[in-house]
């Protein structure tokens, strides 16, 4: 994937973006700073080819993409 990234001029997290809007999912992407707005906004001026959406698709389903650490869950859903 990083070097999918790297061809387009892109970080992984945009190409994931495109890669789900590409095969028509719904993605809702968390953002905390304007810089990461505008990252988020900035995958609708690249497509990705027939052969690396197969490179995506046959990615591991089984691991997560983003780990949040324990104490930043706990803080934001149980306010702790």
């Amino acid at each position: 994937m990083k070097k999918i990234a790297e061809a387009h001029g892109k970080i992984p997290a945009q190409v994931i973006q495109c890669w789900h809007i590409q095969d028509v999912f719904s993605i809702i992407p968390c953002a905390s700073t304007p810089d990461y707005i505008k990252e988020n906004i900035r995958i609708f001026d690249f497509a990705l080819t027939d052969n690396e959406m197969r490179q995506m698709r046959s990615l591991n389903k089984e691991k997560r993409f983003f780990n949040m650490p324990l104490k930043d869950k706990e803080r934001i859903y149980l306010n702790t």
